[in-house]
């Protein structure tokens, strides 16, 4: 046993070595992960500082009618008093309008106050929005100073409120809800979204690993002193497969880190943001089931991602023929996070059995809080049985005649082998 590791050891830090000299290996699976999402994240933020600063200087010029009506009197001296709002006048604010001289114009009728824009133009929606909060916060004072002169009691204008309760979610998280349950679905998904990244990542990390444990000997001529060398055929295809799984399995971690600091950097830094303001206020926690779900997931992909493009990666002769082929999965994995994040779409008895998919719907549950047991197991043991079927193929397609040989070999060529080529 002891020699077994030891030779098994010897192969895998040959491999390691070889695919850390790639520079792919290192971009997709180092550098990537680690400075690519931060930076992101911190020029989103800039950008939605910048953008928000801007929309707090922004003056829009109004057209708003004189009134003998004291609530619209009041309403237009408000208008007055505000820094962002110029009222001007004109004696077609249609036309003013259509052509970007105003940028919206309010219309008295029957006691009503319309608010007009024009939708094309740049300030003029920003600007309906910031005339209707001025209008409606003038509006309820005006209606709490008529209430109180009429001596009308306050519970007149109580609002009537209610609470929503997910009885599936844990009961620590409820008590943690102090920033709206809208917030914590957001929160929920954006969470639940680091699989579906993950899901494009790993086999991004994974591919060159996976080209250079056989293809690249294949097309180098060293495959052939590779398998006369003095180790058995399981330690080759063990060691060859550890580098693959490790380079993956890394990739994914470090993908994982670094989209943990962003979602870190932009709940941290959401209250810069008014738009966001409620969720400086907003209590996160996730538990370490979440986070058990989370790995565990990531490592099971790996491993499937792994056994899957080793075994492909060994049909191939060129590197060429090997990104061609690898192009396959790659696409196949690209819909399964869209499909997976739907609203509906959740862990079944059905879904549990459709690879990757079922990875993903596994930690959108876990973040939901209704993760149920049996599914989850169902999903575990399938993908430990299809990442096993892979590497035993792998194991019969490196001992046939044709794949020492250096001809060409197929996905159907381990089915239809007879026996041992390379007993070694």
């Amino acid at each position: 046993m002891m020699e077994f590791l030891r030779r098994l050891w010897v192969v895998f830090r040959k491999e390691m070595t070889h695919c850390y000299r790639d520079p792919h290996v290192v971009i997709y699976g180092v550098l990537f992960p680690l400075l690519f999402y931060p930076a992101t994240a911190i020029a989103m933020l800039e950008v939605g500082i910048f953008q928000e600063g801007k929309r707090e200087k922004e003056v829009y010029r109004v057209v708003f009618p004189e009134s003998k009506d004291a609530n619209i009197a009041a309403i237009r001296d408000v208008m007055v008093t505000s820094n962002r709002v110029k009222l001007v006048e004109s004696s077609e604010p249609l036309k003013d309008l259509k052509k970007g001289n105003i940028e919206a114009f309010v219309q008295e009728g029957d006691g009503n106050l319309t608010v007009k824009v024009a939708g094309s133009m740049p300030l003029s929606e920003t600007a309906h929005a910031y005339l209707t909060k001025l209008i409606e916060r003038r509006r309820l004072k005006n209606i709490r100073s008529e209430l109180t002169a009429k001596k009308a009691p306050a519970e007149i204008m109580r609002v009537f409120t209610f609470e929503l309760k997910d009885s599936r979610r844990p009961q620590a998280e409820k008590n943690d809800n102090k920033g709206g349950d809208a917030v914590h679905v957001i929160f929920r998904y954006l969470l639940a979204s680091v699989i579906c990244v993950l899901v494009l990542c790993i086999p991004a990390g994974a591919v060159y690993p996976a080209i250079c444990a056989f293809t690249e000997e294949r097309e180098k001529k060293t495959l052939e002193s590779t398998l006369v060398a003095a180790v058995n055929t399981e330690v080759l295809i063990a060691g060859k497969f550890l580098s693959v799984f490790f380079v993956a399995l890394m990739s994914g971690l470090l993908n994982l880190v670094g989209m943990s600091l962003v979602i870190w950097l932009l709940l941290s830094q959401a209250k810069e943001l008014s738009a966001l303001s409620k969720l400086s206020g907003a209590s996160f926690q996730v538990s370490p089931e979440t986070v058990i779900c989370l790995i565990s997931a990531t490592a099971l992909f790996s491993l499937l991602v792994s056994a899957m493009f080793s075994l492909f990666g060994a049909c191939t002769k060129s590197f060429k023929e090997a990104q061609n082929m690898l192009t396959i999965p790659l696409l196949i994995f690209t819909p399964m996070p869209i499909a997976g994040m739907l609203p509906g779409v959740l862990l079944s008895k059905s879904l549990a059995f459709v690879p990757v998919l079922n990875l993903i719907l596994w930690v959108k549950s876990a973040v939901r809080g209704d993760m149920d047991v049996t599914l989850v197991s169902i999903t575990v043991i399938e993908t430990v049985l299809l990442s096993a079927f892979m590497l035993y193929m792998l194991s019969r397609l490196v001992r046939t005649e044709k794949f020492v040989l250096g001809d060409q070999v197929n996905l159907l060529t381990p089915v239809f082998a007879r026996g041992k080529a390379n007993g070694s």
